[in-house]
Formats: structure tokens, C-alpha cells, sequence
């Protein structure tokens, strides 16, 4: 037989319309009250984690914004952990929980650039598409110079690369995350401080998938100060290889467009 003890209200300094669904619990930054903690202690009992018990859901979808910082674009990770319920089972309290994972993508209008959406763009000439040609033709690692032209259209893929990079890893990134929770018996006082640090474990495994071993935050990744830095991040060689062909066949349509007296 299971006893369901009702997790206790959270307050929540965030905004009505970012609040988290109904009886979940945003456990980042800000909030107040440990329910966990409350109610485990009542109970004078440890917690032992049932994976199982904590569902997961990674949004392929990423919500998409203007860009106003420097470069062209980027893509960012966001996780959440809502606590529900506990359950008092076989003498222990497990605690119900759920991880989302959600992702957003700038994609920024560089002023003073000239966007080729394709070979045949009216913004080139020939005068001009020489340049264009150079600036769209990718080197080996896939990362085109773009110091006049560029693409808004390949910008966006290489984005969108990013976050089916990250959906790809993320299920198993998560999933790791969980059960090794699960592997520790955790005092009443500490629930609410493991699932946040949950939390931010699997945001930390997000980014450095993405950086690089021991590269676990955003001003980590802020740190490479050239290209060859900013290309060897593995989730950037990733993308920019993905990127490379159709690089290289928009440089070649240009080419071939002018080349040919087109």
C-alpha cells in the first residue's frame, strides 16, 4: 500500500507566464521553501530514488529569437526539474519528479552584411561576387569567413544542428544523470538540494557534450579567443562538418552563376 503526501506549495519570484505547469515546481534559483525536506522529516525517514519515478521529455523544438549580441547565431540548453508528489513505499519516501529539457536559438541580422540566400541572390554582381565567393567558401573544418557575405539560411541550419545534436545526446545524458540519483540514499534534509543539483548536473553534461571536458557553463564557452578555438569545440566541429557541403555547393553555384556569364 502507497501513501501519496502532497507536495506543499513553492513560492516563485518568476513571472505569471513563465510559471511552471500546474503542481510542478521550478527548483532553480529564487525560490523558497524545501517541501521535500518537510516532508520526509514528518515522516523521519531517508529517501532512496527510483529512476523510474523520474520522467524525462526533450523538446525537439527550439523557441526561436532575435539575436542582438555578437556573432551570427546560437543555440542554448535549458533544463527544469518540477517536483510532484512523494510516495511513502516499502518503508522509504520516494519522491515524483519530472526533467525538461528545452532549447532556444538566436539567430542575429548582422548589420552591414549582404544575406545570400541562394546562387542567384540579386545582391550579387560581377563585381561583386568574388567576394562573396570567398567569404562563403568554407575551409576544412567547415567555417566560412563571411566578412561581407553571409547566410541567414545556412546560419539558421547550423543552429537547428545544435539542437538535434544535443536531442540526439540528451536522452542518454539525462537518463545517466537520474540513475545515478538513484544510486544514493539521501537524507530527508537533502532531497530538495539533489534535485536541484540535478538540475544543473544535467545542464552541466549538456554543455560540456557540447565544450568540451570540463567546459560546463556559459562563460566557459565565452573564453575562446580565435576561430580555431571556437572550431574545435566538438559540438561547433560537429555542426560546421554538417555544414561544410552545402557551404561549399552555394560558393560553387556562385562561381558557376557568374563564371558562365549568368
Amino acid at each position: 500500500m502507497q501513501q501519496r503526501v502532497q507536495a506543499r506549495p513553492v513560492a516563485s519570484n518568476e513571472p505569471p507566464e513563465a510559471a511552471a505547469p500546474a503542481r510542478a515546481v521550478d527548483v532553480k534559483a529564487g525560490l523558497v521553501g524545501k517541501p521535500f525536506a518537510q516532508q520526509e522529516a514528518a515522516l523521519a525517514l531517508n529517501s532512496t530514488v527510483d529512476p523510474s519515478k523520474i520522467t524525462k521529455n526533450i523538446n525537439p523544438s527550439a523557441k526561436e529569437v532575435a539575436h542582438g549580441g555578437s556573432g551570427y547565431g546560437y543555440c542554448v540548453p535549458f533544463v527544469k526539474v518540477h517536483p510532484f508528489e512523494t510516495e511513502k513505499v516499502g518503508g522509504k519516501v520516494q519522491p515524483n519528479a519530472h526533467v525538461d529539457v528545452s532549447f532556444q536559438v538566436g539567430l542575429k541580422v548582422p548589420e552591414g552584411k549582404v544575406d545570400v540566400a541562394s546562387a542567384q541572390s540579386t545582391g550579387l554582381n560581377p563585381k561583386n561576387y568574388a567576394q562573396a565567393v570567398s567569404d562563403l567558401t568554407p575551409d576544412g573544418a567547415g567555417y566560412a569567413p563571411r566578412t561581407r557575405f553571409y547566410s541567414q539560411a545556412l546560419t539558421r541550419r547550423h543552429e537547428y544542428f545544435h539542437v538535434s545534436d544535443y536531442v540526439s545526446a540528451g536522452e542518454g545524458i539525462v537518463q545517466r544523470a537520474i540513475d545515478a540519483l538513484g544510486k544514493k540514499d539521501i537524507a530527508p534534509e537533502a532531497m530538495y538540494g539533489e534535485l536541484k543539483a540535478l538540475q544543473e548536473q544535467i545542464r552541466g553534461d549538456l554543455i560540456e557534450y557540447y565544450a568540451g571536458a570540463g567546459r560546463r557553463t556559459a562563460s566557459e564557452c565565452r573564453e575562446d579567443a580565435d576561430v580555431s578555438a571556437y572550431t574545435a569545440r566538438p559540438g561547433e566541429a560537429r555542426a560546421f562538418g554538417d555544414g561544410r557541403p552545402e557551404y561549399q555547393a552555394l560558393a560553387d553555384g556562385i562561381t558557376a552563376r557568374f563564371a558562365g556569364g549568368r
